[in-house]
């Protein structure tokens, strides 16, 4: 089974903290978060029916000390007191205990159901979403594959979600630099600026002119050497969401085939993972050193 800290932490501790807001008191809830939070109750009460001895036990312990009480008062009070109280205090000790063991099992493991239902709870991107799915779909298959193949799939989906985020704070730098400048635009605008300059018969003016025209080749110019960049990390985001949705679809089959583990082959998945990851670092690198070489 993928334990719950294998998982990126970010979705993780988004979707945590959507779960404390569904199950606060006199939350409002709409349709959807209400099947959640039914769903979550349905799910905490079989782990807690599986603790029902413990709940037994925590009884037993706090019927014997009501009846240690009249066993033990009338030749020692103080003894039959304390005894009451240390038992009693067992009893509550062994049911928070449970009740913890409880949450922390819930909290221990991936429950794949959340992880499909996420985007409805959470804000997510395409890629995220697809993660989610990919992951609920590789907890789906926990039984049919070895553990260190499931975790192995695992780190390369997070290494992939990585990556697309990397590549969207280089494209959000993007934004905020003369690359978002349309090529065309700028052409249009130096061809502008040469014709007013052309048109200038004083030669102060046509000599501030053609520093104007100077600073908006260098635009030009800049925008010229880093769309490839940006064309290319962009393309790359798209394999990285492509290749989420291919694994999340590959392993969805291989749990609805129910075939046995020693007939399952995932290894065109974890070339196809590793690959993908492999040009996203290289494509990575490169968008990085042409933004570092413009800045």
């Amino acid at each position: 089974m993928i334990r719950s800290e294998e998982v990126d932490p970010t979705i993780q501790a988004a979707i945590r903290e959507r779960y404390t807001q569904i199950f606060a008191p006199n939350a409002v809830l709409d349709p959807t978060t209400a099947r959640v939070k039914a769903e979550g109750a349905k799910v905490w009460r079989q782990h807690v029916k599986r603790q029902s001895a413990r709940f037994w036990g925590a009884g037993a312990v706090l019927l014997f000390s009501w009846l240690s009480l009249p066993l033990l008062a009338p030749t020692n009070e103080g003894l039959g007191v304390l005894a009451f109280l240390s038992l009693s205090a067992a009893a509550v000790g062994i049911v928070v205990g449970t009740f913890q063991q409880v949450q922390k099992d819930l909290g221990r493991h991936v429950n794949p159901d959340v992880m499909r239902s996420a985007s409805a709870l959470i804000a997510l991107s395409r890629a995220e979403q697809l993660y989610c799915q990919a992951v609920a779909a590789l907890a789906d298959v926990g039984a049919t594959v070895s553990p260190e193949i499931q975790r192995d799939l695992l780190a390369q989906l997070n290494e992939l979600l990585s990556s697309y985020r990397k590549l969207n704070t280089l494209l959000l730098r993007f934004s905020a630099t003369s690359a978002t400048d349309s090529i065309s635009a700028l052409q249009s605008e130096l061809s502008a600026l040469a014709a007013k300059r052309d048109a200038q018969s004083d030669p102060i003016a046509r000599a501030t002119m053609e520093q104007t025209i100077e600073l908006c080749r260098g635009r030009l110019e800049s925008a010229q050497r880093m769309r490839p960049a940006r064309e290319q990390a962009e393309a790359q985001q798209e394999l990285i969401v492509q290749t989420l949705g291919s694994i999340q679809a590959s392993l969805a089959r291989i749990s609805g085939a129910n075939v046995p583990s020693s007939s399952v082959d995932v290894s065109d998945l974890q070339r196809m993972v590793h690959e993908a990851n492999l040009r996203a670092r290289s494509v990575d690198e490169a968008v990085a050193e042409v933004l570092t070489l413009q800045g």
